[in-house]
């Protein structure tokens, strides 16, 4: 098994300014750690990113700007501090949604910029794509990458890959009645293709705040939610059919709602393994859209206390004290001395109370949209909000201390898309299971750091990790060290480069058939034959024959396999030669295992093991 592993430095970074931690959980640090700007007059906003944008291993910051400014790039340093860059690009329009995406799967960030001019700014402006040639210098590619070269009243954008050939689409709705929506789909050549009023999707000409691709059933076909301004208008559900094409089915899934809607905040806050999404509004209160797992939706905001009250904007989830369960900070137009933007504690049986550690102190500025990361490594995920009104962008750093245990994961797709947009990403430890799902646009005008973050509670190992591509390949890791960050390249593991196959072919590598069973085959991958995994929920015998022989990295036997050896296992490689058994699975060794292994490492074997034979250790 190899897994690509990033070192993470817990850096402490001290401010004379700030009281105990165990008073207050967080602290409004924008200044002492280098932003010090605004995102101007204009109402509604603009994008908060969260997004490591030169690929350093540490988060950067970027804000769109208002009219006759240009977008706000911070360069983390890496010692909890930020420096502004000058702007990246040229752009002065009144700039809504800013996304950083590898639209051309070239490795490195490219820029996405919405544009949305107000009545009292009527100076036209243009949505822009830009290319990342290296080094962070852009050219301006949007007429010939074929994106409409014309006013584009936009709010937010997304993008996801519908169609899984692994290139990123672009979904712009419109904030107008009199526009129609704009679905790009990539033709992996640097250009996209407008096929908007071919796929099914049928919101155009209503104010669309924000689109969010999600996976509604967990069937991994990638499907759209639409955010709908105006309690005259109806938020739209599409389904993906697996092709790219969509079916409207927003009348039978619940989540067909007709409120003042801004925000498509999509996570499993209740940790059963879909997606839920929760839906600012307006003083009549926010909508909490819980999943049944089958794609309904119901209205649970009220139970759950997370309603809110106010005029709301923004609303993202985070386990801020890695407890397990996300949490919710809420932000939004704040018109009276009580007013405030508020952070929800999950309390995991499905119910929220407002933080009770201090929250966030003097967070009572109308702010529109946020966005989380981990910005200096220690394992606790800040907050980054922007506002109107001329109030100064802010920088929430989390200061909470506990003994909780957290794991980071950052995706590097192969088959699938650069950055495993459109992933689903599973953890299980200790009896607990979460999932996060990857996205490149979410909340209002938010986007997340591209590393997925999870809380483990009193974890002190994860027993597995599953990827789930957009491709369809998945990969799995077992027995991974917790605080720290992976990442995880795709193919990279034992779970994509093996196949349990039902009633096929009986073989293994490239040697012949080997494992002779009557209703189960287990093959390697052609091309990818050097780890060896084996699953089972039932009873799974298999045996290698005295006259066989294979060559493998690795070996697993997972759930309820046993395998009896009776010829020759030959493991050589360079990466942790190792035999890995869990559950009721059985490894019996009544041939030869011959290892080479580096001098420093040992041989792994875990589980039951019965040795009949000989294991022969070279090179050490």
């Amino acid at each position: 098994m190899i897994i690509s592993k990033k070192s993470i430095l817990f850096l402490v970074f001290i401010f004379t300014c700030l009281v105990s931690a165990n008073s207050q959980s967080f602290q409004n640090t924008a200044i002492a750690v280098g932003i010090d700007t605004t995102y101007g007059l204009s109402f509604f906003g603009g994008s908060t990113s969260f997004v490591d944008f030169n690929q350093d291993g540490y988060d950067d910051l970027t804000f769109s700007t208002d009219l006759h400014s240009k977008s706000h790039f911070y360069l983390n340093n890496g010692d909890g501090t930020f420096t502004k860059l000058p702007s990246l690009i040229p752009d002065t329009t009144l700039g809504r949604q800013i996304l950083w995406v590898d639209y051309d799967n070239d490795q490195d960030l490219d820029i996405f910029l919405s544009v949305h001019p107000e009545a009292s700014n009527p100076i036209d402006g243009q949505n822009k794509l830009y290319r990342n040639d290296g080094d962070l210098e852009f050219t301006d590619v949007t007429s010939t990458a074929g994106l409409v070269d014309e006013d584009t009243p936009t709010y937010g954008a997304a993008f996801g890959d519908i169609n899984a050939d692994g290139y990123l689409d672009l979904y712009s709705p419109r904030y107008s009645e009199l526009d129609s929506n704009r679905f790009y789909l990539n033709n992996g050549d640097g250009t996209f293709s407008d096929v908007s009023n071919s796929i099914g999707l049928t919101d155009s000409l209503v104010l669309d705040f924000n689109p969010v691709f999600l996976d509604v059933e967990g069937d991994g076909d990638l499907d759209i939610y639409t955010i709908v301004d105006r309690y005259t208008m109806t938020n739209r559900m599409y389904l993906n059919d697996g092709t790219g094409n969509f079916t409207d089915v927003t009348a039978t899934c619940g989540a067909g709602i007709s409120i003042n809607a801004m925000n498509g905040g999509v996570a499993d806050y209740d940790n059963d393994g879909d997606l839920d999404i929760y839906v600012s509004n307006t003083s009549e209160g926010n909508q909490l859209l819980q999943n049944d797992g089958d794609g309904n939706f119901t209205d649970v905001a009220v139970s759950a206390g997370v309603e809110y009250g106010q005029v709301a904007w923004g609303g993202g989830w985070m386990d801020v004290d890695n407890d397990r369960d996300l949490d919710l900070y809420v932000c939004g137009i704040l018109n009276n001395l009580a007013g405030r933007n508020k952070l929800y504690k999950n309390l995991g049986d499905g119910t929220f109370e407002e933080y009770d550690m201090g929250g966030l102190p003097g967070d009572s500025l109308s702010s529109f949209s946020n966005a989380t990361g981990d910005f200096n490594h220690d394992g606790m995920m800040d907050i980054a909000v922007s506002s109107g009104a001329n109030h100064p962008l802010r920088f929430w750093q989390n200061m909470i201390t506990n003994d909780n245990n957290w794991v980071g994961v950052k995706l590097q797709g192969v088959e699938s898309n650069s950055q495993g947009i459109g992933s689903w990403v599973e953890v299980y430890e200790n009896g607990f299971k979460q999932v996060r799902f990857t996205h490149c646009g979410i909340n209002f005008l938010g986007q997340n750091s591209l590393e997925e973050h999870f809380g483990l509670g009193d974890g002190t190992s994860i027993d597995s990790l599953i990827i789930r591509w957009p491709s369809g390949n998945v990969d799995k890791y077992l027995d991974l060290e917790v605080n720290q960050t992976y990442v995880f390249t795709e193919g990279d593991c034992l779970g994509s480069q093996a196949v349990l196959n039902p009633d096929g072919n009986h073989y293994i590598g490239t040697d012949g058939d080997l494992f002779n069973e009557d209703n189960w085959s287990w093959g390697i991958v052609p091309g990818k034959n050097d780890d060896a995994y084996i699953e089972s929920d039932t009873p799974l015998s298999l045996s290698l024959g005295t006259t066989s022989d294979f060559t493998c990295r690795s070996l697993a036997l997972v759930g309820n396999v046993t395998f009896t050896n009776n010829g020759v296992i030959f493991m050589d490689d360079t990466f942790f030669p190792s035999i890995y058994v869990s559950g009721n699975s059985l490894m019996i060794n009544n041939g030869q295992i011959n290892i080479n292994k580096p001098c420093n490492e040992a041989l792994w074997i875990k589980g039951s093991f019965e040795d009949n034979g000989s294991i022969n250790i070279t090179n050490e």
